[in-house]
């Protein structure tokens, strides 16, 4: 828009001129095509936004999606890993009830 706006103070200075009015209109022809195409190009940018926008929030939720995955997939490996140094514990008796007889029937 910058553009725009320098190619307008041109125009308007270039107009102050001795010009004919086939000139006049040549030359603000030339700016209104010139201009056209730079606001075009601007439009054509943002509705290019707005749909990358659009699309960029689709992957922002599958991101977050995946991100919820493995955090529950890291509570599970920890689980097991837990459950696994524990299951020793379940198998071996706490205490010796052979050895436990034997001191009491002596």
């Amino acid at each position: 828009t910058q553009a725009v706006q320098g190619g307008l103070l041109e125009l308007a200075k270039h107009l102050g001129g001795r010009m004919t009015e086939s000139q006049r209109r040549d030359a603000i022809r030339s700016y209104l095509g010139e201009a056209r195409g730079t606001l075009e190009r601007l439009l054509m940018l943002v509705r290019w936004a707005l749909g990358s926008h659009a699309h960029t929030s689709g992957l922002s939720g599958a991101l977050a999606a995946s991100l919820e995955r493995q955090d529950a997939m890291r509570r599970a490996a920890d689980d097991l890993f837990h459950l696994h140094r524990t299951m020793p514990l379940g198998v071996v008796p706490q205490h010796d009830v052979l050895a436990a007889v034997d001191i009491l029937s002596s």
